[in-house]
């Protein structure tokens, strides 16, 4: 039987969690004498990397000392939009008086945001695997860790923490560590969204950083004009910002796009 998990605060949501992705009745099945692949993390990469690899034949064991999910349903995604709505609530009480509402005082959210890389525990000093206890895990460009036959992907390792982007990195893992490709992750090319009022879309590299490793950049700004047309506001307009390198414009990025300068 597995060891219990308290996830706080305990009430009805949280049990349903837990009983959803660690069932207090699953039981581990006798290992087998050989694996493919061991996958330490039930994260987004995780999973990936572990469905993946058994999907095409590879006998896969997949470790988890918490939850399964990892970051994105435990800590990231699925938490954030709670944080979202509580900053909105939060707006809502403090403008409460302009509307004729009177709030107590001492009215405060109560909650906290952060994360850093799941390293502790993992006896990865014995395995010859180099992490920091802020950065994670360090890898190469085939995300191949100092241990050659140990490999990383998502949060644990890599600069930008978004689901989709383990997601890829789990895929260049499998390709490298059960196929010899030389697959690289400074091959990607990662769009994000902040969600701000409009939303601020982004991909490939900023400014800085290509600066910061010698190549020469020129900035373009264009005026959108079917958002401007489809906007609530006449003159709210959205702009595209390329970036150009030795000549040639658009949305590529250099190699250290993936943001692991050095590696």
């Amino acid at each position: 039987m597995p060891e219990a998990i308290e996830v706080r605060p305990a009430d009805e949501h949280n049990d349903l969690l837990v009983r959803n992705v660690r069932p207090p009745s699953w039981v581990n099945p006798d290992p087998a004498p050989r694996y493919n692949l061991v996958v330490i993390g039930a994260g987004t990469a995780g999973l990936v990397a572990a469905a993946g690899a058994a999907g095409l034949g590879a006998r896969v064991a997949l470790v988890e000392k918490h939850l399964l999910g990892g970051d994105c349903l435990v800590a990231g995604c699925v938490p954030s939009k709670a944080l979202v709505r509580v900053a909105r609530a939060c707006a809502d009480v403090r403008d409460a008086a302009r509307y004729g509402i009177a709030v107590p005082p001492g009215a405060r959210a109560d909650f906290g945001a952060g994360r850093v890389p799941n390293v502790q525990g993992l006896g990865l000093e014995a395995a010859g695997v180099a992490y920091d206890e802020r950065e994670g895990v360090r890898v190469d460009d085939r995300l191949r860790t100092t241990n050659p036959r140990v490999y990383a992907a998502g949060d644990v390792c890599f600069a930008h923490r978004f689901t989709h982007t383990a997601d890829a990195l789990a895929r260049i893992v499998i390709q490298n560590a059960l196929f010899h490709g030389r697959a690289r992750a400074s091959s990607l090319v990662i769009p994000w969204c902040t969600y701000t009022d409009p939303e601020l879309a982004h991909v490939g590299c900023t400014r800085p950083r290509p600066r910061r490793r010698g190549f020469r950049c020129a900035r373009s700004r264009r005026s959108s004009p079917r958002w401007t047309a489809r906007s609530s506001t006449a003159r709210r307009k959205a702009w595209r910002r390329s970036t150009s390198r030795r000549g040639r414009t658009g949305s590529s990025a250099p190699r250290s796009s993936h943001g692991m300068p050095g590696r």
